[in-house]
């Protein structure tokens, strides 16, 4: 069709006049910028950024080794002004994101080069799993304003000045808007799904109870200077942890109205509550490692965008929220029990060009991620506002 001509038009000249490092083989990409080399596991690879040595962290700390694993989809123009960035959320890694990018999608590579990058302590990016007495993990955690400042200095390596949008879900949403505050000028659109601009004392709490479930097995213990240890699987406190997620990853109506009846798991329907939560969320975190959940609970827990590293001292939240100058769509949905509606709500008050477009469903945080079977109305509904946010003006 006349429509399909034209996209293949556009994308080949894409294609013609795209940068010269994507496409290229590693060696070409590490020729480039030392900074940029490749990773990979388990018959996996990806994309490195090795960050600066002595790379200073927002508790003091100097450390060497710093990885930040990403993946990149789609096509740069050639001004590198099509770029959309998308942080990973807790216990998330970049191919289990996927489901939203490509031709078409949400994240549509038929006209965004999309990069996926990899929270600290992900499992991917540098983490207490893949580090080495050497190179150990800092032990003060990272940070969200660690993760994003790290990001800056990949697209730095990378040369994109200005990002088109980022998208974030719940962790993901949070460094999307401390991006917005730490980066103003570089950031023209941001779409923060599920997720906040500080971690609240409610949310702290939830988050005290995943970690006190964790240590509560003798596997799992931190030592006099602050460094995490593992000496078994943690088996007992993965189930508690998972157990624990169940009543706070979906909602109260979730569960009421049964909608687990709707949804399956590897193609297999549940069969009744207990079923849901065995498989989805116990079986969920099984195989999850514990000293990687601590550090990334340790990086939401602390996430505050008035506290972040290089802002001026003692600001307020709304002085930090008052600098962005991106247009901001914060959706965070109805029943999320610990990114509430309503405190969110109040803080895109603090932002000059801000909508807040709620998600009304009954299936909690989990609405902001939605992959699983029973979630189609969700994924619809953000998507629809994405497509209106790239259309409309950049920040």
């Amino acid at each position: 069709t006349a429509q399909h001509i034209r996209q293949l038009a556009h994308l080949c000249k894409k294609r013609l006049v795209m940068a010269d490092f994507e496409g290229q083989p590693p060696a070409k990409k590490r020729a480039l910028d030392p900074a940029l080399g490749t990773g990979g596991s388990g018959g996996r690879t990806w994309n490195v950024f090795k960050a600066p040595e002595g790379f200073e962290l927002k508790d003091g700390q100097r450390v060497n080794g710093l990885e930040l694993a990403y993946q990149t989809y789609g096509v740069l123009d050639s001004d590198k002004s099509n770029v959309i960035l998308h942080p990973t959320s807790f216990d998330a890694v970049h191919w289990e994101l996927e489901f939203n990018v490509g031709p078409g999608k949400t994240l549509d590579t038929d006209r965004y080069f999309v990069i996926i990058v990899n929270l600290l302590g992900n499992g991917v990016s540098t983490s207490p799993s893949n580090s080495s007495p050497d190179k150990p993990f800092p032990s003060c955690g990272t940070t969200m304003c660690d993760n994003v400042r790290l990001q800056a200095l990949l697209l730095d390596a990378l040369g994109v000045n200005r990002l088109a949008m980022i998208y974030g879900y719940s962790m993901g949403a949070m460094q999307a808007i401390h991006w917005a505050v730490m980066f103003p000028e570089r950031v023209q659109r941001v779409a923060a799904v599920c997720g906040s601009a500080r971690a609240s004392d409610f949310n702290i709490v939830f988050l005290d109870s995943l970690e006190a479930a964790l240590f509560a097995d003798s596997d799992c213990h931190r030592d006099g200077e602050g460094r995490l240890h593992l000496n078994g699987p943690c088996q007992r406190g993965l189930k508690a942890f998972g157990r624990i997620y169940a009543g706070w990853g979906v909602s109260h109506e979730f569960y009421r109205e049964e909608l687990w009846r709707g949804s399956s798991r590897d193609g297999r329907p549940f069969q009744d509550r207990e079923d849901f939560v065995v498989r989805s969320y116990e079986g969920g975190f099984a195989s999850a490692n514990p000293l990687n959940l601590l550090a990334q609970i340790h990086s939401w827990r602390t996430a505050d965008v008035s506290k972040a590293k290089g802002l001026p001292a003692n600001l307020s939240l709304g002085e930090a929220l008052g600098r962005v100058t991106a247009r901001v769509y914060l959706m965070p949905c109805t029943t999320d029990r610990y990114f509430r509606s309503p405190e969110i709500e109040e803080e895109g008050k603090l932002m000059a060009k801000c909508r807040f477009a709620p998600i009304d469903s009954a299936w909690g945080h989990r609405a902001g991620d939605p992959h699983r079977p029973g979630q189609e109305a969700d994924a619809e509904f953000i998507a629809g506002l994405v497509k209106e946010l790239l259309a409309e003006g950049a920040g």
